[in-house]
């Protein structure tokens, strides 16, 4: 899990922030708004998963949670990569 923290240069909510998530949501960033667990992720293909049920804003700091499957989305991002060399050719 990420567990990632920092502090806008505005003033943010939860909701925008989670908005931020859906919009850049891709074929490598996805989001998840049940109460999952880690166990959920396995063999998930995003890079990264937005918890949008962990997004916290506490004063000034907001923090944003993530879930994913480092060995399983990192052997499909090569893949995508060789894919991608392999069109070039």
């Amino acid at each position: 899990m990420v567990d990632f923290k920092f502090t806008p240069d505005k003033k943010a909510t939860v909701k925008e922030i989670n908005e931020m998530f859906k919009d850049a949501a891709s074929n490598v960033l996805s989001v998840c708004a049940e109460p999952l667990v880690s166990i959920d992720f396995v063999h998930n293909p995003y890079s990264a998963i937005v918890d949008l049920t962990g997004t916290y804003v506490t004063g000034d700091i907001c923090r944003v949670a993530a879930w994913y499957d480092n060995e399983w989305a990192f052997s499909l991002r090569m893949l995508d990569i060789a894919l991608l060399n392999y069109s070039r050719v």
